[in-house]
């Protein structure tokens, strides 16, 4: 088992990324095929219920509770989750599908139905929609799920979210994220379904993936990002197979470009993570007032 946290001569790394790109297409499709849409939505509304009954559970004061001037409260925590699900990771679930929608419109209008051309044309525009995963992203995927180490961010006006002024502004807050969520579900099906389409065709089944030869990826211990920090993937440069599909992505500051389907899955991800940050913040509460 390799791991992320050894020093690696620039030979050995170049080639363990070589290798990942190799693999990422094989891997991709597995991940698909063990992780589902609908699974994704039963896991979200899982940790969302979880959430909620913390709510209920915990007063005013504990839920603005702060265990350092620097750190967030259990209530900022969970403002972060909602705003950052429905002012980032699901716009962009949609910008993606919007930019699909758009293709298809143009490709139709472009060709007017001669299939050679409307094959080169629909691979162009779609080409110009790209943008690659970095390595980071990669690895998160491959993973499926973030780090369990804690990750601090400095505090800043523009990142640092406001304290809630009521417990029902979360939960309400907490609904609307999976009722949008479901909303955008059946659209990021199709892209998951066309997703493995295309791995199929690209000579990918199921056996193959499940044999890829992919390095088995663990956490580092000094993960500092909560974008990932997985040290085996030190090359910040996009990874870019060849033969993986070419559908819209929208780039995140860290991870890359990231399709619908990948967006969609970062929600859920990212909600579990922050049970781990819950967990230390009620810890935190008892200690300090035992």
């Amino acid at each position: 088992m390799l791991n992320p946290s050894s020093i690696f001569d620039k030979k050995e790394l170049d080639k363990v990324v070589k290798t990942e790109a190799m693999n990422t297409m094989a891997t991709q499709h597995h991940m698909m095929q063990q992780v589902h849409v609908d699974e994704v939505l039963q896991r979200l509304e899982h940790t969302v219920k979880g959430y909620i009954q913390k709510l209920e559970q915990v007063s005013m004061e504990q839920l603005l509770w702060k265990p350092t001037p620097d750190e967030w409260s259990l209530g900022q925590m969970i403002v972060h989750l909602i705003q950052s699900a429905q002012g980032m990771q699901l716009a962009n679930v949609r910008r993606c599908l919007s930019v699909e929608e758009q293709l298809v419109g143009e490709l139709a209008t472009q060709t007017s139905g001669k299939d050679t051309e409307a094959t080169q044309v629909g691979a162009n525009i779609a080409q110009s929609q790209y943008v690659a995963k970095t390595a980071q992203g990669e690895a998160l995927f491959q993973y499926g799920s973030f780090p369990q180490e804690r990750i601090q961010v400095p505090p800043s006006p523009q990142y640092t979210p406001l304290q809630p002024d009521h417990k029902e502004q979360l939960v309400e807050g907490l609904q609307e994220t999976l009722r949008q969520m479901m909303e955008v579900a059946p659209a990021v099906q199709v892209v998951q379904e066309q997703l493995l389409m295309d791995a199929a065709k690209n000579g990918m089944s199921a056996e193959e993936g499940e044999q890829a030869a992919v390095p088995t990826v663990t956490p580092s211990d000094n993960t500092a990002s909560e974008n990932v920090n997985l040290s085996i993937h030190a090359t910040q440069g996009a990874i870019r197979n060849e033969s993986e599909p070419s559908l819209p992505t929208v780039a995140h500051p860290r991870l890359g470009g990231l399709n619908a389907w990948e967006w969609f899955w970062l929600i859920e991800m990212h909600y579990r993570h922050h049970l781990h940050q819950q967990q230390r913040l009620e810890e935190g509460w008892k200690h300090a007032h035992a």
